[in-house]
């Protein structure tokens, strides 16, 4: 992850440096996702839910205990690739940064998940399919994305949204398969 991390900020000096020494006839505009969720189309498998940034998700509603701290921060996918659209309005001003995050500064707390499962998948839970035996201690984390929800004129999902998006797709594909 600190790879991971460390390419995105040297992409977004990069993009900076660009800006600032070509100065180009036209406008970048940088959409900063916090950590992308959601039902994802590729997966075809409930054990591919499991993976990728979804994995955090899961592994707390499954079994997939973690001391380490993961930032308190999500987006929901249909919000990053809605934004990505947006960003292409005229009205959009370009040459700037969108921080894409849910939960305003409060953010995510990711045991929240095991309650979000409850309440929306009770039957999953009492069957077993989701035991909620995991666990995922938050680390707060502020962002502040109310500029981005007022410019382009939406709020992004919650992350009870963003947990029935990646539950309800698990338990489609442990029902089909």
């Amino acid at each position: 992850m600190e790879a991971y991390g460390t390419s995105k900020a040297a992409a977004l000096a990069a993009t900076e440096r660009f800006i600032q020494e070509e100065k180009p006839a036209f406008d970048i505009v940088n959409i900063l996702p916090s950590l992308v969720t959601g039902r994802n189309e590729l997966n075809r498998k409930a054990e591919d839910v499991t993976k990728g940034s979804n994995g955090t998700t899961m592994g707390i509603l499954l079994n997939t205990k973690n001391d380490n701290p993961n930032l308190g921060s999500s987006v929901h996918i249909d919000d990053v690739a809605r934004i990505h659209i947006d960003a292409l309005k005229p009205s959009v001003p370009g040459n700037r940064n969108y921080l894409c995050s849910s939960g305003g500064v409060a953010g995510t707390t990711w045991e929240d998940a095991k309650d979000i499962a409850r309440r929306n998948f009770g039957k999953a839970v009492e069957d077993g399919s989701l035991p909620l035996a995991g666990s995922q201690p938050t680390r707060p984390i502020k962002f502040d994305t109310s500029e981005t929800e007022e410019m382009f004129g939406w709020k992004f999902a919650s992350f009870e949204e963003q947990v029935k998006s990646v539950a309800g797709h698990y338990l489609s594909l442990l029902a089909a398969n």
